[in-house]
């Protein structure tokens, strides 16, 4: 089922899709080439980006962890403070 959905575009958005499903010989309307587009947007972001990001988090908690255990060694070593 489709549920509809509006979004505001100024004319240079529309004029940039318009080049665009009109440079494939395949005929689109507005809203199949912006629906489609944005099907393979999220395509690509779940096959290649959300890997990275979870990855990329990941090592930042990693990092976190090591920062937050030298930080209170050092709290527990100078008495509450830093020297």
């Amino acid at each position: 089922m489709k549920i509809p959905l509006t979004i505001k575009v100024d004319e240079a958005f529309l004029s940039e899709v318009d080049r665009a499903r009109y440079a494939t010989s395949v005929h689109q309307t507005r809203s199949g080439f912006v629906r489609n587009a944005l099907a393979a947007y999220l395509a690509y972001f779940n096959q290649e980006l959300l890997p990275l990001l979870e990855k990329q988090k990941q090592e930042l908690q990693s990092v976190n962890g090591f920062i937050d255990y030298y930080s209170r060694q050092a709290l527990q070593t100078n008495d509450g403070g830093f020297l």
